[in-house]
Order: structure tokens, then sequence, then C-alpha cells
């Protein structure tokens, strides 16, 4: 799987910078490192905050990685989830979730598609 690198400058987001950004970062609703506004998705990365219109969002969809781990007795499996934003020029965000975080996976997944119907959406990529 290839996915374009993004570097979190272009998205970084402060306070202060944007009127409409800033009042959708305040009426955001909260699922762990993502917030969503009405108009604005934010998230953190690393220790910065980032955020990007979802005018400039084509496509989301949620991926999934199985992390094959050793540990002292056993081999385990654990899920990465992330959410993928595909931009209008063909560039993918991908909001790490973390592992085992399924369903704050599908609330995100499913609030983005109540609010934002003209989006394409997939399960799969």
């Amino acid at each position: 799987m290839w996915t374009m690198a993004v570097n979190w400058k272009e998205f970084a987001y402060a306070p202060g910078q944007d009127a409409v950004a800033d009042k959708n970062y305040e009426q955001a609703v909260t699922y762990g490192k993502v917030k969503l506004g009405s108009q604005w998705i934010f998230w953190k990365d690393g220790m910065h905050r980032c955020a990007v219109s979802f005018d400039r969002v084509k496509r989301v969809f949620r991926r999934i990685n199985e992390v094959k781990t050793k540990i002292c007795c056993c081999t385990t499996n654990f899920d990465t989830q992330s959410i993928v934003l595909v931009l209008d020029d063909g560039r993918e965000l991908v909001l790490k979730l973390g592992d085992g975080l399924q369903r704050e996976g599908e609330e995100i997944f499913a609030a983005i598609k109540r609010d934002h119907p003209g989006l394409k959406f997939t399960t799969t990529e």
C-alpha cells in the first residue's frame, strides 16, 4: 500500500488564524485525538494541532492494520486504526487513532457520514 507523505506544517492550526476554524473548534465534538466541527476536522499529530476544511476532502475511509507482536509467552496481534481523508489533490491524510479503538473509529466515520453526505465513503481502500 502506497500513500503520499503529508507534511503536518501545511495543516498546522493555532487559534486566531481563521475565524471560521476557531468557531468550529469551539463547537467541535471530541473523539479522542480527533475533533469534528461542522466545516473543519481537527486532530493531534504528536505535539501539533492540525486542521483541514471538509471542502478539501473528497473521500473518507477507515484503515485497520494488523500488527503482529511477540510477547514473553506468545505471539499476539494488535489492530491499529486510522481514518483516512483523501484530499482534492489526491493526497491522503491519515488520522491515526491507535489500537483497540474500533468503537471510536466507527463513531468518527458515522459522524462524518451523517454530517457530510456529499463525500464519497468507502469501508475499505
